[in-house]
């Protein structure tokens, strides 16, 4: 599902399916992260907010932080420019990185609906991708 609200009132979208018997282990929710690196990944079970608007709304309508969530980073933004650096487009040199990690985040979406578990998971995808030794297309 991809919401149609604005991110930080993601729970309305959400309230929805939960009155069609959604439960909060059936969802992973992807969002972005202007605490990561641009291109790094990292899937949790469960956990807090961690400061991020859209994931605190859908805590607060699950009344629970026990659902998965896969953060992408997109790199930090300087002072007063959070929502121009969220929702403008990627510069040229981080733009094969971001497509890369788009790539990635799509393969590890693929295998959680394919039934494979978030802790399964999670050594692959929170892998660096520029770790050494790590061939092309290895990656979740």
């Amino acid at each position: 599902m991809k919401p149609l609200t604005y991110v930080n009132r993601s729970g309305a979208a959400l309230a929805l399916l939960l009155e069609a018997g959604l439960a909060a282990d059936d969802l992973l929710v992807v969002v972005d992260d202007v605490n990561l690196a641009p291109g790094r990944l990292r899937l949790r079970a469960s956990g807090s907010d961690g400061g991020h608007n859209g994931l605190k709304d859908l805590i607060r309508t699950l009344g629970s932080d026990g659902f998965a969530r896969l953060r992408m980073g997109v790199g930090g933004a300087a002072p007063g420019t959070l929502r121009e650096h969220v929702l403008e487009a990627f510069a040229e040199a981080e733009a094969e990185i971001m497509a890369e990690a788009v790539d990635r985040a799509a393969r590890a979406v693929e295998a959680f609906l394919d039934g494979v578990t978030i802790p399964m998971l999670m050594p692959e995808v929170n892998r660096k991708s520029s770790d050494p030794g790590r061939g092309e297309g290895q990656h979740a």
